[in-house]
């Protein structure tokens, strides 16, 4: 297992709940999902009219209730009250304001972030669901390897052993960061380089080349980001395959890693 610190600063998650009181506003209310690399003059007038600065905010609406995750940075929760700017590293949360917390967090929520949609109901902003939840995810944890074929004593007593191919795919691969949306691509993505590389197994017989071929598709998926997927991925996503090397540059081959004619000169990422 490898843990990896996502940033040099806490990288933090901000969770709130509001009653779905079912009101005709409510229900002409519509899921989203923004991230400011997309919408940026939208959180920046998010950030003037509430001191508080996203990186992204998604809301799903459930029968009962409104459910809010984003995630603020840590200056503007400092300039906001919410907690301490003398808090030493792995004790910000210790100094949290949880009113001043709860103070600004309706002020997002009511935020037009759909002009589209009816605005927040004031009765569905006066019934929070708990308390909001400020939480820090600034490590991320990855399996070392993700294929293994191990070797048991046969069940029939012979001197033969029996091998059995042991893998890993979606979380329990990659842990998730989830500001990205990346725990869906790269649990699609696990588990088709898994696949293939059972495949190699079958058809070939040979341990080595299937975890090799598993290994080589791993390095370029734990490189896989919002900012590296052009570098990382193939242009056509319409032409991906189970074979990893129609959806990553670096083709996994059955033992080597070869650079697709296409790809840039990019560093590999180490395993």
């Amino acid at each position: 297992q490898e843990t990896n610190g996502l940033r040099k600063e806490a990288a933090l998650g901000l969770v709130v709940n509001f009653e779905n009181g079912q009101s005709a506003a409510e229900k002409g209310r519509r899921p989203f999902s923004l991230a400011r690399q997309f919408y940026e003059s939208l959180f920046t007038e998010c950030e003037q009219q509430t001191g508080l600065a996203l990186e992204n905010i998604v809301c799903y609406i459930a029968s009962q209730t409104h459910y809010f995750v984003m995630t603020p940075t840590r200056k503007s929760l400092v300039s906001a009250g919410i907690v301490s700017a003398d808090a030493p590293d792995g004790k910000l949360l210790a100094s949290l304001d949880q009113a001043r917390l709860a103070e600004v967090v309706r002020e997002v929520a009511a935020f037009r972030w759909r002009t589209e949609d009816p605005a927040m109901p004031l009765e569905a902003l006066d019934r929070p669901v708990g308390l909001p939840a400020l939480f820090d995810f600034s490590k991320t944890r990855r399996a070392s390897a993700g294929l293994r074929v191990l070797e048991a004593p046969s069940s029939t007593g012979a001197e033969t052993t029996s091998r059995l191919l042991v893998g890993l795919c979606g979380d329990a691969l990659i842990e998730p960061f989830w500001p990205e949306g990346l725990g869906i691509v790269r649990g699609f993505f696990g588990a088709m380089d898994l696949a293939s590389s059972c495949k190699v197994w079958c058809e070939t017989g040979d341990a080595e080349a299937a975890v090799s071929h598993f290994e080589s598709a791993f390095s370029q998926l734990k490189s896989l980001a919002g900012k590296t997927r052009a570098a990382v991925l193939k242009p056509d996503d319409k032409t991906f395959g189970l074979d990893p090397s129609s959806r990553y540059r670096f083709a996994a081959g059955t033992g080597t890693m070869r650079r697709a004619s296409s790809a840039p000169a990019v560093p590999r990422a180490k395993p």
